[in-house]
């Protein structure tokens, strides 16, 4: 199984049982699988022509750790402000 799921009647992110990042991390939190994010920018990534360039909207969210996993699959940046520029370089 991938990405979030349940199974047997436990929250899964990945593999690590969600009780067990709420007693890390505590609640509320917010939880990202890093399977599905590349899966997805995959599928996106798979439909296109050779010199499009997908580009995430930074404004979306601009969680630093997810933004350098975008860049290390060959992502750019939609960006509208400073700060925005800032966090995606």
């Amino acid at each position: 199984m991938t990405g979030i799921h349940v199974k047997e009647g436990n929250l899964f992110v990945e593999n690590i049982l969600g009780a067990e990042l709420a007693k890390k991390y505590g609640t509320p939190a917010f939880i990202y699988s890093s399977e599905v994010i590349r899966n997805n920018y995959a599928l996106y990534s798979n439909q296109k022509r050779e010199d499009d360039l997908i580009c995430y909207a930074v404004k979306a969210n601009s969680n630093l750790n997810i933004l350098k996993m975008l860049v290390d699959i060959g992502s750019g940046f939609d960006v509208v402000s400073g700060n925005e520029l800032k966090n995606a370089s």
